[in-house]
């Protein structure tokens, strides 16, 4: 991954930096640079300045990884006349200064002289946004968790649907974004282990809102994608699973149904406190798009009112039935299990 820097154009004048770029990586970069109306009877330097700081993933310590401030070299014009436009490319490696951590761009600065001297300022824009990660991997911080609750006792036909979904609450999100995972997730039921698709919520400072989509064929039994913003909400959406039920079923004399996972965060520091429901549905979908599953508890990028994550903003919300914890009506998640609190530990 590379962090991109950029100085927007601006009107040109006698012997003037118009553009600049930056493109830095773990173990070097470049820097380019456009210019119009130079001498071309002049030999001119580039003076580029980088600050680049980061992050080290287990400790969450921030230090300034590496300062590159060159000797000039001397950068030929080439044919120009002094009427056109000039490009100067300026490659360079890290001289020992590796960067390793989660790394951003904190200054880009350069200036173009002349000999004999003129400096030209050239500024890149800031704050420069995106990370980039060099060295080892971040550390995987994982945890297993599980949370029991009792259905009520309305009986549940065969060949109805139980929409079990999960949905949790994030703190501890660094500001550069981070990943969590649900994965390893099954249902224990009426003596049965019902396997439950994985889930990836990607929390980025570039997101407004909550969205999900569903992929069949990532995983062993798909996957949910979510992104969401730093803040996330009170309910975003884990995961869920449309289970058909058979004409033997009963809740009667059962064990309460457990639903059981792995939490994984790319950051350390992440807790996630989750919770689950199961409504009944006289007819649905396994086709989870299809489903439309609410991303988030009143902050999701598509309609949802006050409806809870996990609520099916499909034409499946009107055939909801009482049954499992839920009571129909307006029930579409079902009533909430009791609140598991989990903080990954990084290994």
């Amino acid at each position: 991954m590379l962090l991109v820097s950029a100085m927007g154009a601006r009107p040109a004048m006698a012997n003037d930096v118009t553009s600049g770029y930056t493109f830095i990586g773990c173990t070097g970069g470049s820097v380019t640079i456009g210019a119009s109306n130079l001498d071309p009877a002049k030999q001119y330097y580039f003076l580029p300045t980088i600050d680049v700081s980061c992050v080290d993933p287990a400790t969450g310590a921030t230090t300034t990884a590496a300062v590159w401030n060159p000797t000039p070299a001397p950068l030929s014009t080439g044919s120009n006349t002094g009427t056109g436009t000039t490009g100067f490319a300026w490659r360079f490696g890290q001289s020992g200064n590796t960067l390793s951590g989660v790394c951003a761009v904190e200054t880009a600065t350069a200036s173009l002289t002349s000999n004999p001297a003129q400096v030209f300022p050239l500024t890149m824009y800031q704050p420069i946004t995106g990370t980039l990660v060099c060295g080892p991997a971040p550390p995987a911080c994982t945890a297993t968790t599980s949370v029991s609750s009792n259905f009520n006792g309305t009986a549940i036909p065969g060949s109805d649907y139980i929409w079990f979904n999960a949905h949790f609450k994030a703190s501890g999100i660094p500001k550069t974004g981070a990943v969590v995972t649900f994965t390893n997730s099954t249902i224990t039921l009426n003596g049965q282990t019902l396997p439950v698709p994985n889930a990836t919520i990607t929390f980025s400072p570039s997101v407004t809102c909550l969205s999900t989509t569903f992929d069949p064929n990532a995983g062993p039994h798909g996957t949910f994608f979510t992104t969401s913003p730093l803040g996330g909400s009170d309910e975003i959406f884990l995961t869920g699973l449309a289970y058909k039920v058979p004409s033997t079923f009963t809740s009667k004399n059962q064990p309460a149904p457990a639903w059981s996972g792995q939490f994984s965060s790319n950051a350390p520091g992440v807790s996630m406190q989750w919770q689950w429901g199961a409504a009944v549905y006289s007819q649905f979908s396994t086709d989870y798009n299809a489903v439309n599953p609410l991303a988030g508890h009143g902050n999701a990028c598509v309609a949802g009112g006050g409806d809870h994550a996990g609520t099916p903003e499909s034409l499946y919300k009107s055939y909801v039935v009482g049954g499992a914890t839920g009571g129909g009506g307006s029930n579409w998640t079902g009533s909430w299990s009791g609140t598991s609190s989990v903080t990954p530990a990084c290994h």
